[in-house]
Parts: structure tokens; sequence; C-alpha cells
């Protein structure tokens, strides 16, 4: 069997990184940033197209050196949705993978159909993919997908293959309430020019603050500037389709109760950078709580809330 025949009719090739082959603990392809992953989502044909997987070259994300820099596995996935990654992995791996990040490769797509490269060995993807690999290893290419063009398509089709039946059968999951899907578009709020405004103002401030105080409690810090940060906060509330990244609650353009004001949050709260790869739209009060308790101890009030919720409908 060849990738090839995971088409029904003939598509594109795409290539992203991965930490191991698909398999029953982690039977989805998963993102950090929810822009990649509708990038995704948008793009991909389910049915005519396909992806290959290929393994990272960082022992802490790729820990078998035989998967480093390999094709592992050619999967068609599932767009109807974005997912909560945590809802669809093994418990006990998506702890390793969290430890010591916040959000990291929260957003996920649902794989359909998987096969595993023939092997050991498994291809190398810089012999058979060249200029695909090189691109996905670009700095504004990280995390997200590359397409194979030309003959470096054609010899991805032709890769032998060995088809894998996951343990996950049926319909997919429902959006995940945390993040929400495409279901969610329609519910999506326009972000009032204030809205915008306001959370630039506030970055600017942060970055203010850290340049004026070279020692204490505010870390240097640096973000777009003017029209340019507006921009960047506009679409991430067009990406995130309205709704807070943390809670998945509608957010409130022009309201006049803080704990629901739209509030910029860096990601990863190690990296001091304000830029789109790093930042995301929440509510006031959901920032606050995260960063005062910790994101686990969030995510755990979160259930509670949620399950308060349904019990009382």
């Amino acid at each position: 069997m060849q990738v090839a025949d995971l088409m029904q009719t003939p598509g594109r090739v795409f290539l992203k990184s991965e930490g191991a082959p698909v398999a029953d603990s982690w039977p989805c392809v998963a993102f950090t940033r929810r822009d990649a992953c509708a990038r995704l989502r948008d793009t991909f044909r389910t049915g005519h197209d396909v992806l290959l997987l290929v393994g990272t070259t960082d022992p802490a994300v790729t820990p078998e050196r035989a998967h480093r820099s390999r094709l592992l596995s050619a999967v068609t996935i599932e767009t109807a949705h974005i997912l909560d990654t945590e809802t669809l992995v093994a418990a006990q791996v998506w702890a390793s993978v969290r430890h010591g990040r916040t959000r990291r490769l929260g957003y996920a797509l649902r794989v359909l159909d998987t096969a595993h490269m023939a092997g050991p060995p498994f291809p190398a993807a810089r012999d058979i993919l060249p200029l695909a690999y090189t691109a996905l290893g670009r700095y504004a290419n990280r995390g997200g997908i590359v397409e194979a063009l030309g003959p470096e398509r054609d010899a991805a089709l032709q890769l032998g293959i060995t088809p894998v039946r996951l343990a996950h059968t049926g319909p997919s999951p429902a959006p995940s309430p945390a993040r929400g899907g495409r279901a969610g578009r329609a519910l999506a709020d326009t972000p009032l020019p204030q809205d915008i405004a306001r959370m630039a103002a506030r970055i600017a401030e942060r970055v203010r603050r850290s340049g004026a105080e070279k020692q204490g409690r505010h870390p240097g810090r640096a973000a777009p500037e003017g029209a340019e940060m507006r921009g960047v906060l506009e679409r991430l509330w067009q990406d995130q389709e309205g709704r807070c990244a943390l809670c998945g609650g509608p957010l409130q353009s022009g309201t006049e109760n803080p704990m629901l004001q739209a509030s910029p949050d860096r990601i990863d709260s190690a990296d001091t950078s304000y830029g789109a790869d790093n930042l995301h739209i929440t509510h006031l009060a959901c920032n606050l709580a995260k960063n005062r308790y910790g994101e686990t101890e969030f995510r755990a009030w979160l259930r509670v809330v949620a399950h308060r919720k349904d019990r009382m409908r």
C-alpha cells in the first residue's frame, strides 16, 4: 500500500512535525497556536489530501532516536471541529507533554485514517522531501504545516505504508467547551474599536513599565507598536471566533463588567514577547485567575463550574 491509496481523488500533500507516530494514546494532530490549527482545518480536504507527520529533532519532543527527522505516519483528518487535545489523548501522555509549559499543543484535529511508514528504518524526511522539510524548520512555519510540491509530492505519494486501525470509532466528539469550534462561529462577537484600543494600550503600558524598571517585578517585554498591534489583536479575535481562549465563553464587546472585558494574555509566560504567536485573548477574570493560581487549578475550577451549569439546565 502507498500513501496515494489514502486519497479518494488526487490531492495535496502536507507536512507537519510530531513527537511520535499516531497511536491510540495520541489519535490526533495537535498545535500550540489555534491559528495554525485553523489553517490546516480550513485548507485540508478530507478524502483528497494527506498529511505526513515527521519526527522533530528535539529529544525532549521526540525521545525515540529512530523517529527524529523521519517520516512517521500518513493520515487523513476530520476538519469539522477544532478540539481540546486533552480530551483526545491518554492522560499520562498529556501530563508529560504539558510538563513545564503553558497551553502547549492545546488545539487538535482528530485523525480519521492513519498508516505508519514502512520501516524501520523510517524514510528520512530530508532525503524524500528536502525542500518541504527545510521549509518546515523555518521560523515562520514552526508549529504549523507546509506543502510538498511537484516532484516531492509525487515521491511522497509513492512511499510504502502499513494501515493502522485506531481504537476510536464512531462520531467525532463535540467541540470542547474550553475552546469551541467552527460551530461557535455564529456566536462570535465583533470587537468594537475601543476593545482593541484598550487592549493595545494595556500591552503598550506593560512594555513601557518593563523598560522603565530594570529590576523588580516587570521583566523586559516586547510587542508590535500602534496599528500593527491593533491588527494583531483584531486577527486574534477573529481566529478565536469571538471566544475566550481559556474558558471558551463569548468575548463581550463594549461590556462595562470588568470581569468580562477582553484581556491580552501571553500563552507562554516565560516568553516576554507579545507577538501574535505568543498571544491570545481572554476574559480579564480568566486571565487573572490563571496567572494567580496556575492553569492546573484554573482548569479544575472550570470543570466544577461546567458541571454545576449542566446540573442547573
